[in-house]
């Protein structure tokens, strides 16, 4: 049965504007933002919003030609700056599919949809070589709270093949079926099932490594983690504790303690690294990362 990204059911009403092509091979999930009879190329809630930040700015903007107060001058630039940056980054419609094989990936263009204007594409994952992974946390006001996140799949020699940018997302609220991190985290779950019995038979011969963009790798044995970056050490698989997730770090956690960490920005294949650990090391994968059962 036709499944979104987080496993439910396909609403009844969802519009995939553009089939799922064959090169991906079986379709495992899928996701639009597109709804039947809905018209235009862009989310009407987006428009919605970026309408209501002009509006709040106008307001600002009255009150200040009243009163001279400052306070109603910044608020009126900030919002206008809002709903400027919203009008600017039209969320168009997309669909989505992740299969066994690759991902799709299509949005209606800039033109009518009618005339069937579609950006997108396809990635297999037998043309990529890694997955770099980029958390980025916003902290200022709102509506800029949050995180977005940039997953980019290179070939051996890092050159980009595909590049995604998500939309903002709070990582402590319930994901929606079709956000793009929705998206993004199932194509990465299936790059991870289809790479790893690769890294397992690499390290059944010895060792698997994974190249940080810093310089150098960080390489799993038998028995150890080894740092062959800027700083050198090992961590022996005995001593792990846990992999825990922080602010876009992986934190390396043994008995004494934090020992370690890696920037996930510059770490190739940051959980393909983590499922091999843990079956290697007796781990268990958890909300935010991997720890000792």
């Amino acid at each position: 049965m036709p499944q979104t990204h987080l496993g439910n059911p396909l609403p009844a009403d969802v519009d995939f504007f553009v089939a799922a092509p064959s090169e991906i091979g079986d379709v495992l999930s899928q996701s639009s933002t597109l709804k039947q009879g809905q018209q235009g190329t862009a989310s009407k809630a987006h428009i919605q919003l970026a309408l209501a930040f002009f509006g709040i700015a106008v307001i600002c903007g009255l009150v200040y030609w009243k009163t001279n107060n400052t306070f109603a001058l910044v608020g009126a630039l900030l919002f206008a700056g809002f709903g400027g940056l919203r009008a600017i980054n039209i969320k168009r419609f997309e669909c989505n599919y992740v299969g066994e094989l690759g991902f799709a990936r299509y949005r209606v263009g800039k033109d009518d949809q009618t005339k069937n204007s579609i950006e997108g594409g396809i990635f297999l994952y037998k043309n990529g070589a890694h997955l770099y992974t980029n958390v980025i946390e916003t902290r200022g006001l709102c509506p800029f709270y949050g995180q977005n996140a940039v997953y980019q799949w290179v070939d051996a020699n890092n050159k980009f093949l595909v590049s995604i940018f998500t939309d903002q997302y709070v990582p402590t609220d319930p994901v929606p079926d079709d956000s793009v991190i929705s998206f993004l985290r199932a194509a990465e779950a299936q790059w991870v099932r289809t790479r790893l019995p690769i890294a397992q038979g690499t390290l059944a011969s010895g060792r698997a490594e994974f190249p940080n963009r810093r310089g150098g790798v960080v390489a799993l044995t038998a028995d150890r983690i080894v740092f062959e970056t800027k700083e050198k050490m090992e961590i022996m698989g005995s001593d792990l504790v846990a992999i825990n997730h922080v602010s876009g770090d992986l934190e390396f956690v043994t008995g004494a303690g934090k020992v370690a960490a890696l920037n996930v920005s510059f770490f190739a294949d940051a959980m393909l690294f983590e499922e091999l650990v843990a079956a290697q090391f007796g781990l268990e994968r958890y909300d935010s990362g991997i720890r000792r059962a």
